[in-house]
């Protein structure tokens, strides 16, 4: 059973629908509303620029500095930054015992498929280039996050990059084609996402490329010798099937994942811990997660 403060909260959503407001003001209010989050007295956080990039290592207090969570924030491949995130990302520390690293990676429009993905492959070569040892790493990211965090992986793959030790894809965006089936079936009950919306960052994330490429749409790529993985994801969003396909190609691959769909959430739950129960009890699980992996 759901809790109280989840059918609250569901009734102050706003559909993801294609907006007039310019996205730079869009990218604006978002931080805004974010940085009003009040963040626990311990914890850390301090600007990085890892091989070029704008990163901020955001950490719990008594963390071990010594392992990292490098997390990939969502917002739809255009949007959102390590300031939207720092409050996820200071729970997510507070639960693993380890510092988070977060990646402002290009967004696009300005900076399109796929400028985001090398960014990521280059924080994490950075991180391995200062001594942390891709054992105690861990990868991961919410939403189009999750996306170019497995996209990563699979660049990494190729280039034969010692990979990290697992990853970690909350309600993750993973097929631009968005052929999924639960895109129709849970239409109606997703409270969040719309296929509109998603239309919507698409065309400016993918600028005509074929959506089929495995490194924009990660849900057709081949597995093999990809890290385990821990997949969270509600159960009533339209971007279910992501979750539920690449679950299966990684296991058919000899993956060793752990899909969890939380009955009833919505697309990135994790963002309302605050005021919401089951996204405290997901982030409690990930932190079980990642000291299983570590």
């Amino acid at each position: 059973m759901t809790s109280p403060e989840s059918k609250h909260i569901r009734t102050t959503l706003i559909r993801d629908v294609p907006s007039t407001v310019p996205l730079t003001v869009q990218r604006q209010e978002w931080e805004t509303a974010a940085l009003k989050a009040e963040l626990p007295d311990s914890t850390i956080i301090e600007p990085v620029v890892s091989d070029g990039v704008n990163c901020e290592w955001v950490w719990d207090a008594g963390a071990d500095l010594s392992k990292v969570f490098l997390f990939v924030h969502g917002g739809g491949f255009n949007s959102g930054s390590s300031k939207t995130h720092r409050d996820l990302a200071s729970r997510i520390s507070r639960s693993t015992g380890i510092r988070v690293l977060l990646v402002d990676y290009r967004l696009a429009p300005e900076d399109p498929f796929p400028s985001g993905i090398e960014d990521v492959v280059t924080v994490y070569r950075w991180l391995v280039e200062q001594g942390v040892s891709p054992s105690a790493i861990v990868i991961g990211g919410d939403s189009a996050g999750a996306n170019l965090t497995v996209a990563a992986l699979l660049m990494l793959r190729e280039s034969g990059d010692v990979l990290p030790t697992a990853a970690v894809l909350l309600s993750p965006w993973l097929d631009l084609t968005l052929s999924g089936e639960t895109m129709t079936k849970n239409a109606l009950i997703d409270p969040l996402t719309t296929r509109e919306g998603l239309d919507a960052a698409v065309e400016y994330y993918a600028v005509g490329k074929d959506l089929a490429d495995p490194l924009l749409s990660p849900i057709f790529a081949n597995f093999s010798e990809m890290p385990p993985m821990l997949i969270q994801v509600g159960g009533d969003e339209v971007l279910l099937s992501d979750s539920m396909g690449i679950a299966k190609s990684a296991q058919e691959a000899g993956v060793e994942v752990k899909l969890e769909v939380w009955p009833e959430m919505w697309h990135t739950w994790h963002g309302w811990a605050a005021t919401l129960p089951e996204a405290r009890e997901a982030i409690d699980a990930i932190g079980q997660y990642v000291k299983g992996q570590l």
